[in-house]
């Protein structure tokens, strides 16, 4: 029995003094034993995202400019019980759509709408679609 406790224990401090010898092998600039260092070191994980936004920040932004989206509107309601009604006949119709709440001077709206297309086309042929098979007013517009 004792035999085996001292195989345990020598087995996970084995494995424990790898991890250690890893983490420092791998990375190295994230461990300072230097107390009396100037600069100060950040996480490990903020550091690799953080440098990842910094770097390619700009990129991401002129890309997201340029894109323009598309969805198709089933209509603006008044009332949050009639934007859900809408969304429910078009489930019967087997239509995902989904309302979100738009504030105006006039009090909260509720917007009904289906899909993110990137192509104005796509959009405007899915929206006649859903209008010729369901009869249900639909306009494709810019997001």
């Amino acid at each position: 029995m004792k035999r085996n406790s001292q195989r345990f224990f020598l087995g996970f401090t084995g494995v424990a003094t790898l991890l250690v010898f890893g983490f420092f092998y791998f990375f190295p600039d994230q461990i300072s034993f230097n107390i009396f260092s100037e600069k100060k070191k950040q996480g490990l994980f903020y550091d690799v995202i953080g440098s990842y936004k910094k770097e390619h920040q700009k990129e991401y932004e002129e890309e997201r400019l340029e894109k323009v989206y598309y969805t198709i509107e089933f209509g603006v309601f008044k009332t949050e019980e009639d934007a859900r009604e809408q969304v429910d006949i078009l489930a019967e119709k087997k239509i995902e759509a989904f309302y979100s709440p738009m504030s105006t001077e006039e009090g909260t709206l509720y917007r009904v709408r289906k899909g993110l297309y990137s192509k104005q086309k796509t959009a405007e042929e899915e929206a006649s679609r859903v209008e010729l098979s369901t009869s249900i007013s639909a306009k494709a517009l810019k997001f």
